[in-house]
């Protein structure tokens, strides 16, 4: 029987080299200052070109309010314009037709002066004292009327006029109490001129006993 010889034993494995140690880490330096300053300085122009832009914006806004405003008020000055030429033309018109109205009736007045002067002309004299001087045209031509009105209804009006002739139980009749009469006619509606003169007269005889 055979003897075998034992497999030689393995030979060991080289030992590891160890892993090189990790170079060390650079050191930050620091920034320096100035490089803080330049980029809070551009931050601040950049806020500066933001706010110039706005007021510029804003700037612009208002330029093109005020023009809009100054185009309108152009416009509401031409319509106001318009409206006072049409408003002048009018008025013009106006004063015209009461000039016209003035002069009518300024001759209607003159007209009428004249026709009351000849009016009292024509009145006996002892009644052209009730019409007052004060009394404007148409009062002074109503007063007339009364008048004329009074006489002609009077039976004793004077001979020759178109109350017919006077009749001879009144002929003593003094002008200032058919004058008195006549002014005291409206006050009596009721009572002729020839009955306001008996009682005027009688009053007088009683006053002279």
């Amino acid at each position: 029987m055979s003897t075998q010889n034992p497999a030689p034993a393995p030979a060991p494995a080289p030992a590891a080299e160890p892993a090189p140690a990790p170079a060390p880490a650079a050191a930050v330096e620091p920034k320096p200052a100035t490089d803080d300053l330049t980029s809070k300085l551009a931050a601040e122009q950049k806020r500066a070109a933001e706010l110039e832009q706005r007021l510029a914006a804003i700037e612009a806004e208002r330029a093109q309010a005020a023009k809009e405003a100054e185009e309108k008020a152009a416009r509401e000055a031409g319509k106001l314009d318009e409206l006072y030429q049409g408003t002048k033309a009018e008025r013009d018109a106006l004063a015209a037709k009461l000039e016209q109205l003035e002069a009518r009736e300024t001759a209607r007045l003159e007209r009428l002066e004249a026709a009351n002067a000849a009016a009292i002309e024509a009145l006996p004299e002892a009644y052209r004292a009730l019409v007052p001087a004060g009394l404007d045209a148409e009062a002074k031509a109503a007063q007339i009327a009364t008048i004329k009105k009074t006489l002609a209804e009077s039976p004793t009006f004077p001979a020759g006029t178109r109350g017919g002739t006077r009749p001879t139980s009144d002929l003593n009749v003094p002008p200032e109490v058919k004058a008195e009469a006549v002014r005291l006619a409206p006050k009596y509606p009721g009572l002729s001129q020839a009955d306001i003169e008996k009682t005027l007269m009688q009053r007088q005889r009683r006053q002279a006993s």
